[in-house]
């Protein structure tokens, strides 16, 4: 009997040991497992925290200037084609449209031009036999586009200008709405540079009454050219543009007129009020046909000492609240008694209201408009 309690009492021993042993591995396997998860959720949250650094380190370079170009996303729903370059590209937004590749060619071609232009200039002070404008204009060949050498390896000026517009990249990117960080830096500056060369070059031929320019010379073209350029989307910022032709003709002011004067003769068609100068800093050129319909200083000032704006509503009204609730569309002001008539004035913000006669400028429209 007391064998038999032995045995029973080892049995059970081991059997208890077995299961303190089993329990102890499950635990350790657990244990194991915990770590892991751990681990793994340490490593996924390191990961998180390099990704948001990363996001915060390659977005630091783009709020350095005004946002000034944007995608008219609302009003292209109503009409994309008004919002779309029809021959030529300007700038990032539109620069990998399928149906704007074909003018690639011609704007690089433009470069060579606007490079050599740059270099002949830049040697212009070489030739002392070249006294008057017309020798000097026929020694930088833009009488006769044809008579430009070929374009070869020695474009010294071309080192400088990509220099410039490297030490603008940051200025440049940021003043786009969109984020362009998918755009390498070598490509980004190489577009860039392309397009300024082309405007300044096409501007130039325009301004000098080149011969036989391939755009200039067809009306057709020149018309589809202009209205792309003040395109919202298809715009470069008035510096890209204004600081290398500084650079290239900046020293010759008896041969180039300023920038801003050369845009203002491009886009004169638009110039209704027929302004020679404006103060205010010009973004693009779409900013710079905004600032042809603002009311001159002088015109705004007449306005205000004949009318001021709460005499006009008392006048309509006889009071000054409907403006901020409502604003009333011809039919109502018709019924209301106002009669209209066209002002001669230029400036499409140039209204007056008097003796219950309200005038307000004449607005032409054009398919472009």
């Amino acid at each position: 009997m007391e064998n038999f309690n032995q045995e029973n009492e080892e049995t059970l021993k081991q059997t208890n040991d077995s299961l303190r042993k089993e329990h102890l591995e499950k635990g350790d396997t657990v244990e194991i497992r915990s770590e892991e998860h751990a681990s793994k959720k340490e490593h996924s949250h390191k990961e998180w925290v390099i990704h948001i650094k990363n996001s915060i380190i390659n977005n630091q370079r783009r709020p350095i200037r005004r946002c000034c170009i944007y995608r008219a996303h609302t009003l292209r729903d109503v009409d994309i084609a008004a919002f779309t370059p029809k021959i030529v590209s300007i700038g990032p937004l539109h620069y990998f449209d399928e149906h704007l590749k074909g003018m690639e060619a011609t704007k690089i071609k433009y470069l060579g031009c606007f490079l050599q232009h740059a270099d002949k200039t830049a040697r212009l002070k070489e030739q002392l036999g070249l006294t008057s404008l017309e020798e000097q204009l026929e020694f930088l060949c833009w009488k006769d586009i044809d008579q430009m050498e070929t374009a070869n390896d020695d474009i010294y000026c071309l080192d400088n200008f990509l220099s410039l517009l490297e030490s603008l990249e940051k200025e440049i990117r940021s003043s786009y709405a969109e984020n362009l960080n998918h755009i390498a830096s070598e490509d980004f500056l190489r577009l860039i540079l392309v397009d300024a060369a082309f405007i300044t070059e096409f501007f130039l031929r325009v301004h000098f009454k080149s011969k036989d320019d391939i755009l200039a010379s067809k009306s057709f073209l020149l018309a589809l050219i202009s209205c792309d350029l003040w395109l919202l989307e298809n715009q470069l910022q008035f510096f890209v543009l204004q600081e290398p032709y500084n650079s290239a003709f900046g020293s010759y002011p008896e041969i180039y007129p300023p920038f801003l004067e050369l845009t203002f003769k491009f886009f004169r068609f638009y110039n209704d009020q027929g302004k020679e100068s404006i103060k205010a800093e010009v973004n693009h050129f779409t900013d710079l046909l905004r600032t042809f319909i603002l009311p001159s200083a002088i015109n705004f000032q007449e306005n205000k000492q004949n009318t001021t704006e709460d005499e006009l509503l008392r006048g309509m009204f006889g009071t000054v609240e409907p403006l901020y609730e409502h604003l009333p569309s011809a039919t109502q002001l018709h019924a209301a008694g106002v009669k209209f008539s066209a002002s001669e004035s230029k400036c499409l913000l140039d209204i007056k209201f008097s003796n219950g006669r309200l005038e307000i400028p004449s607005l032409h429209l054009f398919d472009e408009t």
